[in-house]
């Protein structure tokens, strides 16, 4: 980033730093994601084909580092982890008629850090680094569907938990400026229905 400080004004239209001396702050950060997962699937078919049932579950471990190219204290440093060793999934269909079917499944699942810890000073990333755990989610959804050589219709109704919602806050007051932080604001719950 390069910007003027000082009140003299802009002497040219088209330079701005023409008569001033930036002020000039370097950043170049490298963020690399290595994500590594296990799954093991299997789908059981029953009442002549009528009923399928898919189930599952993965291991999941996500590492994010973030290394400054540049020196800089602008960004922090390091590297973060998320991971599960068991993530279960679970889907049921059930055929109606040839043209319809009932469906329902659950899934659990986490999401990784990112690169969003490493936006704030070196300092704060180290104190947050070994509290934050990584956002989970639980997801439940029923539904119809009917389709014919014409058409296909679905509705579907979903909840989603979510657990350690991350969410960037400031840990000081409005009237300050500090640096923000990611926070764990706790639970937070969806819900919803879906026709198409």
């Amino acid at each position: 980033n390069y910007f003027a400080l000082g009140n003299e004004g802009y002497t040219s239209l088209y330079n701005v730093y023409e008569a001033q001396t930036p002020f000039r702050r370097d950043f170049l950060q490298r963020y690399t994601t290595q994500t590594r997962m296990l799954y093991l699937q299997d789908t059981v078919r029953l009442l002549d084909d009528r009923l399928t049932l898919n189930y599952g579950a993965k291991a999941l471990s996500t590492t994010t580092r973030a290394q400054s190219l540049v020196p800089t204290t602008a960004l922090a440093q390091g590297r973060i982890r998320a991971e599960d060793n068991f993530l279960p999934q679970v889907g049921v269909n059930y055929k109606l008629d040839e043209r319809q079917d009932l469906y329902a499944s659950y899934s659990k699942n986490i999401a990784a850090f990112g690169f969003t810890p490493f936006g704030t000073s070196q300092a704060a990333f180290d104190r947050s680094r070994s509290t934050l755990e990584p956002e989970e989610s639980q997801t439940v959804q029923v539904g119809y569907r009917v389709q014919d050589a014409q058409f296909q219709l679905s509705a579907d109704a979903y909840f989603t938990k979510f657990s350690n919602r991350l969410l960037t806050t400031s840990p000081c007051t409005a009237v300050q400026t500090c640096a923000a932080i990611l926070s764990n604001v706790g639970a937070v719950h969806s819900a919803g229905a879906d026709l198409a």
